[in-house]
C-alpha cells in the first residue's frame, strides 16, 4: 500500500495541476458558503495496467482530493475511466483532452513511467496555456450572468420558486417567502399540501401535473386564502430540463392580481351599469367617432381657411364628406325606436347626408365648426326625416369627452323628439294670446257696455214715447247694438261670455237657418244642407251656435267671389283618446260635428295658422273686423267642444265644429214665436249699480215694464235700506260695486237675512261671476250689458216666476 500511496504522490506532484475557481454565493442555491472555491485535481492519462488498477480503487485516494461544495466521487464514477481518453466537465465546461498513447504494461520501470508523464505534462501545458484566456472568459460570463439572476430573484415583486419533479420546493425569492409568510428554510424540501390550505393547494398540484405532462408552459389563475387573506394570483409555471432535454424540474413566476380583479370587477360593473344606463334610458343616446372629420378640418385649418361657414356653404360636397364620415360606434334602443328603425343596423345605415334634412345637415355643421374652435358641448334644434320619412322636429347635443377633445375618437349624441312638446308650446302660445286678449277685454267690457246700456236704454226709452225722428233713434239702437256685438265677440274669443247651453237638435237648427242663409248669400253659391237621421242631441247655447253658422257662411261667401257650393252638414263622432299636442286637441267622448266647407280660395299655411286671432283679416280695410272665427273659436271651446280647419290654397276650407254630446235630455229646444216683453204686476225691484246713468236708465225701463223700485248705489248704502225691513221682490245688482263689497257677496248677505227675494245679476264684465261665486247659477240669473228692454223684462219674469 505504501508503495502506491508513493506512486499516485509522484503521479500529482508531477503532473499538471489545473485550478478551477468558480464563485459561489447563491442565496437559496445549494452552495451556502461565499467565497473561492478550489478544485485541485492531479488528472493524468495513464492507461498502464497498474495505474488504471489504483485509479479504479480511488476510494483509498479520497485524502488526496481537495474538494468543496462537490461530491467528487460523483464526477469520478460518471466521467473518469475512459479507455481511450477523459472527459472532463466542470459547471456545464466541455473539453475534450486529447489522447495519449502510452504502452501498457504492469512490468515497467519508475522511470519510464515518470517518462511517460512528463510527455503527458507537456502536451497538457501547452493546452491549458491556449485555453486559460478562454476559460476565464466563459466563467466571467458565468459570474455576471449569475449576478443578474441574483439581482432578479431578489428584487422581483414576482413569487419565483422552483420544485422538483417530485412537487417538492428546491428555491424561492423573498417576494415567495412574503407571500407564505415563512422563510426559504421552512418551505425548501416541502410540497404544496404542508404549505397552501387545502383547496388552493389542490389548484397548484392540479397545475403542475398539466406542465409535467404537457410539457408545456401553461397560465392559470389560482383564488384562495393565502396566509390568512384571499387573494388570487396569476400564475406561469414551466418545465425545467437538462441537457438532454429530460424535465428535471418546474418553475413558477406568480403575480398577485387581487387588486387587479378588484378593479376589473368594478370596471365590468360600471361598464353594465353604463351599458344599462344607455340601453335602458328613455333619451336617446348613441356613440360616434369624428376623427376623420377632424382631420379634414385640421388639413383645411393648414391650408389657411377660417371662414368655414361659408366655405361649407359653397362645397356641399365637402359638407356631405363630412357628415358621412361619422362611424356610429353604438345605438340605444331609444334611438332606434325614436327613428322608426327595425333594428340598429338599419337606423345607422340609414343615418346619412342623403335621408337627413337640411336643418339636421346645418345644425351638425355648426357643431363641427364649434368644435373645432374648442368648444366641448353643442345643441340646436331641427326637422328631422324617420325611417319612414315621418317629419320630426329633435333637439340634438353633441359631447366630446374631455379625454377625446384632441382626437374627436368618441362623440356622444343624445335626441331628443320634441315635435309634441312644440306643439304644446305653440298651443300653449294660442292659450296665452286668449288669455293677454281676454285680460285687455275685461279691463274695457264693463266701462264700455255701461255706456252703449245707456245709450241703447235711452234710445229705447224714446222709441216708446214715439217722439220725431224715429230714423234717427233707430241708426243709434243700430249702433249700440253692434258696439255690443263687438264687445260680446271678444269676450266670446277669450272663453269669458256667459252662455246658456241647453240641449238643441242641430238638424233643426240647420232647417231654421236655411232660409236666413239663402237670403244672406249670393244667388251665384249653391247651398247644400245635409242632416243625420241618428244624429245625437248636442249641448250647447243655440244662439251661439247660429251666430257661428252665421259667421262661417259669411266668410265662405268672401271667398267665393265668383260663386261656388257651400256644403253644411251634421254627424256624430267618437274621440277615443285625447290630443294634447294640438292646438285643436280634445278631451275623449262623444260630439256632434256641424261642418262647413267651401269651394274657395283657401287659405295658405301662414293664414290657417293665424286664422283664430282677433283682428286678423284677410279682407280689405272695412270689410270685416277679424272677429268672426275667434268668435267661433271661442265660444266652441267654452262650449267644451273645438273648432278644426282644413284647407289648402286654391282647393277651399272645411270648418269643423265640435259639440259635447247632450246624454241627459228630456225634451229638445226648440225657438218659441217671437211675443212682447212680459210685464210686471207692481212687484218691487231692489236696484244695486254704481254707475248713475245706468241705475237711472235700468228704473226706467223698469218703470216702463209696470215694475216698481228702490236703489243705491253701493253695498253700504243697500245694507242700510236692508236693515230698515223696506220690502222688495227682487234684487238687480251690478256685479262689480266699490266699497270693497262685490254684488255677489251681497246677495249673499241678502239671501240670509230674506231667503224669498229673488237675485239677478248685471254686468259688462260678465267673468265676475264665475270669479267670485259658485252659488248662483250665474247663467240663468245673469243680464249682460248692454241689455235691451225685452231682456230685461224676460229675465225679471222668469226669476219672479
Amino acid at each position: 500500500m505504501n508503495d502506491i500511496l508513493m506512486d499516485v504522490s509522484r503521479l500529482i506532484m508531477t503532473s499538471a495541476i489545473l485550478i478551477f475557481t468558480h464563485r459561489f454565493g447563491q442565496r437559496n442555491s445549494t452552495y451556502d458558503q461565499k467565497g473561492w472555491s478550489f478544485f485541485v485535481v492531479g488528472l493524468a492519462m495513464i492507461v498502464s495496467g497498474g495505474v488504471w488498477d489504483l485509479l479504479q480503487n480511488f476510494d483509498n485516494l479520497k485524502p488526496l482530493f481537495i474538494v468543496h461544495g462537490i461530491n467528487f466521487r460523483f464526477i469520478l464514477e460518471n466521467f473518469l475511466g475512459y479507455l481511450s481518453g477523459m472527459l472532463l466537465i466542470t459547471l456545464g465546461l466541455i473539453r475534450w483532452l486529447p489522447e495519449v498513447e502510452l504502452v501498457q504494461t504492469k512490468n515497467r520501470q519508475a522511470r519510464q513511467t515518470e517518462t511517460s508523464l512528463r510527455i503527458a505534462q507537456d502536451i497538457y501545458s501547452r493546452k491549458l496555456e491556449v485555453q486559460s484566456d478562454e476559460l476565464q472568459h466563459v466563467y466571467q460570463t458565468l459570474d455576471e450572468a449569475q449576478a443578474r439572476l441574483e439581482a432578479v430573484m431578489e428584487h422581483s415583486p414576482a413569487e419565483i420558486g422552483v420544485k422538483s419533479v417530485e412537487g417538492l420546493y428546491i428555491a424561492i425569492n423573498p417576494s415567495a417567502e412574503r407571500n407564505f409568510g415563512r422563510k426559504a428554510c421552512e418551505i425548501i424540501g416541502r410540497d404544496s399540501y404542508e404549505i397552501l390550505a387545502p383547496d388552493v393547494a389542490e389548484q397548484v398540484i392540479a397545475h403542475d401535473k398539466r406542465v409535467l405532462a404537457s410539457g408545456k408552459s401553461e397560465t392559470m389563475e389560482i383564488t384562495g386564502i393565502y396566509d390568512g387573506r384571499p387573494r388570487t394570483y396569476f400564475t406561469e409555471k414551466f418545465p425545467i430540463r437538462d441537457a438532454t432535454g429530460t424535465i428535471i424540474g418546474l418553475g413558477a413566476i406568480a403575480t398577485d392580481i387581487t387588486a387587479k380583479k378588484a378593479i376589473e370587477t368594478q370596471l365590468k360593473a360600471s361598464e353594465q351599469r353604463y351599458r344599462e344606463l344607455f340601453e335602458q334610458s328613455p333619451v336617446p343616446f348613441m356613440e360616434e367617432d369624428w376623427s376623420s372629420l377632424l382631420k379634414v378640418m385640421q388639413e383645411l385649418s393648414r391650408n389657411g381657411m377660417t371662414e368655414f361657414e361659408t366655405y361649407f356653404d359653397e362645397n356641399p360636397d365637402i359638407v356631405k364628406e363630412l357628415y358621412d364620415g361619422c362611424i356610429s360606434l353604438a345605438v340605444s334602443s331609444a334611438m332606434v325606436k325614436l327613428y322608426g328603425a327595425a333594428s340598429a343596423e338599419e337606423l345607422q345605415q340609414d343615418l346619412r347626408y342623403d335621408t337627413s334634412h337640411p336643418d339636421e345637415v346645418s345644425g351638425f355643421i355648426d357643431a363641427v365648426i364649434a368644435f373645432f374652435h374648442g368648444a366641448r358641448v353643442f345643441e340646436y334644434q331641427s326637422k328631422d326625416f324617420k325611417v319612414d320619412g315621418t317629419l320630426i322636429t329633435t333637439r340634438v347635443k353633441f359631447v366630446i369627452p374631455e379625454s377625446y377633445t384632441a382626437t374627436w375618437e368618441r362623440v356622444l349624441v343624445s335626441i331628443e323628439d320634441i315635435t309634441d312638446r312644440i306643439a304644446v308650446e305653440k298651443h300653449l302660445q294660442v292659450l296665452q294670446r286668449f288669455e293677454a286678449i281676454g285680460q285687455l277685454t275685461g279691463g274695457v267690457a264693463h266701462d264700455f257696455n255701461n255706456l252703449l246700456a245707456v245709450i241703447q236704454g235711452n234710445a229705447e226709452l224714446l222709441q216708446l214715447s214715439k217722439k220725431d225722428h224715429p230714423e234717427m233713434i233707430a241708426q243709434i239702437l243700430h249702433a249700440t247694438r253692434r258696439g255690443a256685438d263687438l264687445t260680446r265677440s271678444l269676450l266670446a274669443y277669450s272663453s269669458k261670455q256667459i252662455l246658456s247651453p241647453k240641449t238643441i237638435d242641430l238638424n233643426s237648427l240647420l232647417a231654421r237657418m236655411n232660409k236666413l242663409l239663402a237670403r244672406t248669400l249670393d244667388q251665384s253659391i249653391e247651398i247644400e244642407f245635409t242632416t243625420s237621421k241618428d244624429l245625437w242631441p248636442a249641448r250647447a247655447d243655440p244662439g251661439q251656435v247660429e251666430d257661428a253658422l252665421l259667421n262661417l257662411s259669411l266668410n265662405a261667401r268672401d271667398a267665393m267671389p265668383t260663386g261656388g257650393s257651400l256644403s253644411i252638414d251634421c254627424f256624430n263622432t267618437t274621440i277615443s283618446a285625447p290630443d294634447d299636442t294640438s292646438e285643436t286637441s280634445l278631451d275623449a267622448g262623444d260630439y256632434v260635428v256641424l261642418s262647413v266647407t267651401d269651394t274657395g280660395t283657401g287659405m295658405d299655411e301662414t293664414t290657417r295658422a293665424r286664422a283664430f286671432e282677433p283682428f286678423f283679416t284677410t279682407k280689405g280695410v272695412g270689410d270685416g273686423s277679424g272677429l268672426g272665427l275667434s268668435m267661433v273659436y271661442g265660444f266652441a271651446r267654452q262650449s267644451g267642444g273645438q273648432v278644426t280647419i282644413d284647407s289648402k290654397e286654391g282647393e277651399g276650407t272645411t270648418i269643423k265644429i265640435y259639440l259635447p254630446r247632450e246624454t241627459n235630455c228630456e225634451f229638445l229646444l226648440e225657438h218659441e214665436p217671437k211675443s212682447p216683453p212680459p210685464m210686471g204686476n207692481g212687484e218691487t225691484v231692489f236696484v244695486i249699480e254704481d254707475d248713475t246713468n245706468m241705475r237711472e236708465l235700468t228704473i226706467r225701463l223698469l218703470t216702463s215694464l209696470g215694475y216698481a223700485t228702490i236703489q243705491a248705489e253701493q253695498a253700504y248704502t243697500a245694507r242700510k235700506i236692508l236693515e230698515t225691513g223696506q220690502h222688495f221682490d227682487l234684487v238687480l245688482s251690478d256685479i262689480v260695486l266699490p266699497g270693497g263689497t262685490s254684488g255677489i257677496e251681497l246677495a249673499e248677505e241678502v239671501r240670509e237675512k230674506r231667503p224669498d227675494v229673488k237675485i239677478v245679476f248685471m254686468s259688462g264684465y260678465p267673468t265676475e261671476a264665475a270669479k267670485k261665486t259658485n252659488d248662483f247659477n250665474i247663467s240663468e240669473l245673469f243680464l249682460s250689458k248692454p241689455f235691451r228692454r225685452d231682456a230685461l223684462a224676460d229675465i225679471i219674469k222668469e226669476a219672479l216666476s
